[in-house]
């Protein structure tokens, strides 16, 4: 359902999924509280939530879902939990963040996942196997790319029309999409 005008939101402990699209164009939002033992947030759940400046993701949380905060362009910077295992399609798109940390227990980072996200720092701990398609496409500026060890695949342009600086590939990788560092500044591999 869309309340734009609702100011905020606190998903009570007992509430263990937020369905798809529960919060999306909720556009006036300005706070978030996400409480208990969320295992799941949907598909556009907090999509075009562009006015919440801060939100806190749950350490219970396994799985983002597509678009699950796309465009929720005054926050900052995310937290993802440890025990989170999949970040789904253009889950942060267009999010304007500074900073990511992926944690080892996410495998798999899906198309455009963080697509226009501006980021200045991008740190991929060793455990995940694929960056999908245009992941981190138009990231920003990102310094020093260290992809971990274990990464077996980085999709069609994954860091297309990023800057990067010097990036450090694994010896784990067997594919590489066409166009994945295609007009990005790479000072050296």
């Amino acid at each position: 359902f869309e309340i734009n005008y609702m100011p905020s939101v606190t998903v009570p402990a007992g509430i263990t999924v937020i369905p798809n699209g529960l919060f999306a164009g909720c556009r006036y939002l300005t706070s978030i509280t996400l409480e208990g033992d969320i295992t799941s947030i949907g598909d556009y759940a907090f999509a075009g939530c562009s006015e919440a400046p801060d939100l806190t993701i749950p350490s219970s949380v396994q799985y983002i879902g597509d678009f699950a905060f796309y465009r929720c362009s005054k926050v900052p910077s995310f937290t993802l939990p440890t025990g989170l295992t999949s970040i789904g399609k253009s889950a942060f798109g267009y999010c304007k963040l500074n900073t990511v940390t992926i944690p080892s227990t996410v495998t798999f980072i899906g198309e455009s996942a963080f697509e226009s996200c501006g980021l200045s720092s991008l740190i991929i701990e060793p455990g995940l196997s694929v960056i999908g398609p245009k992941a981190f496409f138009r990231c920003g500026s990102i310094s020093n790319l260290i992809i971990p060890e274990g990464v077996t695949e980085i999709g069609l342009s994954a860091f297309q029309a990023t800057d990067l600086g010097p990036v450090l590939l694994p010896s784990t990788l067997k594919e590489i999409g066409e166009m994945a560092f295609f007009h990005s500044t790479v000072s050296s591999i």
